[in-house]
């Protein structure tokens, strides 16, 4: 009795090791176990379709997009450089070769390739979402077989530019702004934050005065700085504005001093601090800010102050 018990449980093993290596045709298998790409190990990234190869390339420590050298989205291309640098193969699909069924196929397929200098790191090729919608159906280098890799991530990977490209110009802290000069053809303002005593139980009160003394709406020149602080163009240029003198210069001092010059009729053309690339900003957003500037440059509205009759 215990021969039959023993033998009746090498036989439930050797089943349940069977069930486990086999795959749908009955096949044997082992998973293959990619090594983990360390994000900081990769400096370029591929992202390869039919009709177009995306281009993304780290400088120092930051990344840019295309072959012109757009910024990225930082954040979001460090996080496909991860997903592909660290992915589980968690199952193998198919043996056939009928790529097409999962988007593997030459018109639907996209291959990521990871390189640090010209040495490859990883070369995977991505279809669709499996239906659990928790795999995604790959191929890997030199192997034809189809695989079901975890996570959900086809999405994520496209060789438009768009999804990538990060159009700040500016990302400060509006209240940090102390100092706002502004040069528009022959006329010059700087405007000084500046806090004045409290009466009473009040709070101190902030306000924003001219070079003169002369004490400005505060809303209008917040609101100013708070568009300007978070200021985004339309698109990149490949090259600054060269042949003409600025429509507008405005500087805003933080810890240090953050210079925009607009060229030009909106839309406008423009370069900024800490941007190698010009830009241009659509036609509604270049006009308000030549709009919000000259209602301060042309007729400042003192604040009222209460007076005793």
């Amino acid at each position: 009795m215990k021969k039959e018990i023993i033998i009746l449980l090498a036989l439930i093993v050797a089943l349940s090791a069977y069930l486990f290596m086999r795959d749908t045709d009955g096949t044997s298998y082992e998973l293959p176990v990619l090594d983990t790409v360390s994000a900081g190990d990769v400096d370029r990234m591929e992202i390869k379709t039919k009709t177009k190869t995306l281009l993304f390339e780290k400088q120092g420590e930051t990344w840019t997009v295309d072959l012109e050298g757009f910024p990225a989205k930082q954040d979001q291309v460090t996080k496909l450089v991860e997903t592909a640098g660290d992915l589980t193969l968690t199952a193998m699909v198919s043996e056939a070769e009928s790529y097409s069924r999962y988007d593997l196929g030459p018109d639907t397929a996209k291959t990521i390739l990871l390189y640090n200098g010209e040495n490859l790191l990883r070369d995977v090729t991505v279809g669709k979402a499996a239906p659990s919608m928790g795999h995604t159906f790959v191929t890997i280098e030199g192997d034809k077989k189809v695989y079901h890799a975890k996570g959900n991530f086809t999405s994520q990977f496209t060789a438009d530019p768009e999804r990538f490209i990060d159009k700040t110009v500016f990302n400060l802290v509006p209240a940090e702004v102390t100092t706002l000069a502004v040069n528009m053809g022959d006329t010059s303002t700087t405007l000084s934050r500046a806090t004045e005593p409290a009466e009473g139980d009040a709070a101190p009160k902030a306000v924003w005065k001219d070079q003169d003394g002369v004490t400005l709406e505060a809303e209008k020149v917040d609101t100013l700085i708070a568009s300007l602080s978070r200021l985004s163009c339309d698109t990149w240029m490949l090259e600054k504005k060269q042949d003409a003198s600025p429509a507008l210069t405005l500087t805003l001092t933080t810890d240090r001093p953050y210079t925009l010059e607009l060229f030009g009729d909106a839309p406008m053309h423009g370069t900024a601090t800490d941007r190698d690339l010009g830009f241009a900003l659509s036609e509604t957003k270049g006009t308000d800010i030549m709009n919000a500037v000259k209602a301060l440059t042309e007729a400042p509205t003192p604040e009222l102050t209460q007076t005793d009759d």
